[in-house]
């Protein structure tokens, strides 16, 4: 399920100055965010979800990036890696955001170290990356593209345990955290753009919530 929707609406009374202006929360799957369309898909959703109100978009990894990762991971394959970041930098690029792509640069060269570790815990690290990618290129194009109000907020407060690669959900702290840190932002933004498929550890690293969650929780949370 998507767990942001469900803590969003199991604790409604918190959220009702927001709720009052009308809050719904919409599924971009890794399907529709393909090379060149990223500016049409997301046009298209807020043009059907927003309409005034309030406006979470729960975004995946772009079209076989998350492949990408697990293989430039997994053989320590730096030629995936940068296919994988090549994704969203030939995107940046064709949409105008130079900036964005002199920092994706950045990140690359930062997983490229990462890709050489073996510990569990990395390796979701590094998969993660897909998801946090596209909540950062949907931002700006809500922003600089669409004149929207927009905020990523890249830990949108979903607690697991450590088991790398299937972490499980901590409910009751989750649904604490996603109240706290977006209901604030709720507040001041029109649209707040969060990852799918990750949660993050009390000790404050990033977890995979796997491919079964992540595929069981799309079929339930997208809106059509």
């Amino acid at each position: 399920m998507c767990y942001v929707r469900a803590y969003i609406e199991v604790t409604r009374w918190k959220w009702k100055p927001v709720l009052e202006q009308g809050i719904r929360i919409s599924k971009v799957g890794g399907s529709l965010l393909t090379g060149g369309n990223v500016l049409s898909v997301i046009g298209r959703v807020v043009g059907r979800d927003y309409s005034g109100n309030k406006l979470v978009l729960v975004v995946s990894a772009m079209k076989g990036v998350t492949d990408l990762l697990i293989r430039a991971f997994d053989n320590h394959d730096t030629n995936a890696l940068d296919e994988a970041l090549s994704i969203y930098m030939n995107e940046a690029l064709n949409l105008g955001f130079n900036k964005l792509v002199s920092f994706l640069e950045l990140i690359r060269e930062d997983l490229r170290r990462f890709i050489n570790l073996d510990d569990p815990w990395i390796r979701d690290y590094v998969i993660v990356h897909g998801e946090l990618l596209s909540t950062l290129l949907v931002e700006r194009v809500l922003n600089d593209s669409l004149g929207f109000k927009a905020k990523a907020v890249y830990e949108p407060g979903i607690v697991t345990d450590g088991n790398w690669g299937f972490a499980s959900v901590d409910h009751e702290s989750s649904s604490k955290n996603v109240v706290g840190k977006l209901g604030n932002m709720l507040s001041k933004y029109d649209v707040i753009v969060v990852p799918g498929f990750l949660g993050i550890t009390n000790d404050g690293r990033y977890t995979s919530l796997g491919r079964v969650v992540a595929i069981t929780r799309h079929r339930y949370s997208r809106i059509t």
